[in-house]
């Protein structure tokens, strides 16, 4: 949870993650909100790359 004001103007909020994969909360916290349809989008990118740890980025590799 953020506890200072972020003032960045591409910053679009925050997703809480209950149960990855099934039950999220997105949180528009900014100067943009992000669509229903955005948020699917995002939702389901992060899933996969959790889902696929060789896409992770390891330190520089």
């Amino acid at each position: 949870m953020q506890l200072e004001q972020n003032n960045d103007p591409d910053y679009c909020g925050y997703i809480t993650f209950e149960k990855p994969g099934s039950i999220f909360t997105y949180t528009a916290d900014g100067e943009r909100e992000l669509s229903a349809e955005e948020v699917t989008e995002l939702i389901e990118h992060l899933s996969y790359v959790r889902d696929n740890p060789t896409l992770w980025n390891k330190s520089g590799e």
